[in-house]
């Protein structure tokens, strides 16, 4: 299940804050209005993986995305 982005990169042991609505601004390569979905390994895709869709929210630029929540 999608709860939302980390705030931070952190280890496996370590502790991040999720942002689970509003614009998040630690990205790039993003395609400004196109929407992104969760792919099973947990990594960002413009293409919805078949099966279990998961939007995962909307480019506003090339490095904010708005979260689904």
């Amino acid at each position: 299940n999608f709860i939302g982005l980390a705030d931070i990169a952190s280890s496996a042991s370590g502790t991040s804050k999720v942002r689970i609505n509003g614009v998040d601004a630690n990205n790039s390569g993003f395609n400004a209005g196109q929407l992104y979905y969760v792919k099973n390994d947990g990594t960002l895709s413009e293409t919805a993986e078949s099966g279990k869709v998961v939007e995962a929210g909307k480019a506003l630029s090339a490095t904010k995305l708005l979260v689904k929540g």
